[in-house]
């Protein structure tokens, strides 16, 4: 089990490789598919959603508005803010469910 801390977000990672988020998620950063002023300060973890959902995680990080994910099959994955271009796509805004960043290489570990 692994535990991270963002600037205003949490998570935990699971032995079974899932992971669970909570706390503010003004740009999406908790993953759920959700964000904006109305999606503030969530209190209970809830499993990240979307295309991360059924990947068995290893290793994940948060940064101030945005997390990162890496998967047994050494895929990437992030989802958040990507307003300065953090989570590797040109689209420069939030994607508040995890969207894979295609490296080419295989990954060993994360850092946001």
């Amino acid at each position: 089990t692994q535990v991270r801390a963002g600037d205003q977000h949490m998570g935990v990672l699971t032995k079974e490789g899932k992971l669970y988020t909570w706390g503010y998620n003004d740009f999406g950063q908790l993953g759920w598919g959700l964000h904006g002023t109305d999606r503030v300060g969530q209190q209970k973890p809830n499993q990240v959603k979307g295309m991360i959902e059924n990947e068995e995680i290893i290793d994940f990080a948060m940064g101030g508005g945005h997390t990162c994910a890496i998967t047994k099959s050494c895929r990437v994955f992030g989802w958040g803010s990507n307003t300065n271009g953090q989570l590797g796509h040109a689209m420069k805004q939030c994607f508040p469910e995890p969207v894979e960043i295609p490296l080419g290489d295989p990954i060993a570990k994360v850092r946001a």
